[in-house]
């Protein structure tokens, strides 16, 4: 904040500062956060005093430039909540539906199993 209000006295109402990290060093710093912020070694006189040079080579170096937006509109269908609630509902009626008849077809496939079984047990008894 002390860098933006020191920088609003020199008519500098915008700025993006980014800084580099690579990680390397971080969680080795003794402090409670484990890294040091901009501005925590370096003061704030020292930081401006490099900022405000680049900021006046960027301004000498702006120049007219032309660009243009184009739009396009477009009207497309989608599916409201109440469609989607109401689809949701159906998917589960058929889950129960499904899960019904895969009982039923389990239990019937273990009777038919059961009563081939029980066939040849008996052909192989009385042969």
């Amino acid at each position: 904040q002390e860098i933006m209000n020191r920088l609003a006295r020199e008519d500098i109402s915008i700025i993006e500062i980014c800084t580099s990290d690579t990680h390397v060093t971080a969680g080795k710093t003794r402090n409670q956060k484990g890294y040091l912020t901009l501005g925590d070694k370096t003061s704030i006189n020292a930081l401006v005093n490099g900022i405000m040079p680049i900021i006046h080579k960027a301004v000498e170096r702006l120049s007219p430039t032309h660009s243009n937006i184009k739009i396009i509109e477009s009207e497309i269908n989608t599916v409201g909540s109440h469609l989607l609630g109401e689809y949701a509902r159906e998917v589960e009626v058929i889950i129960r539906k499904c899960s019904r008849y895969a009982k039923g077809l389990v239990t019937f496939s273990l009777f038919t199993i059961a009563l081939t079984v029980f066939n040849w047990v008996d052909l192989i008894v009385h042969t």
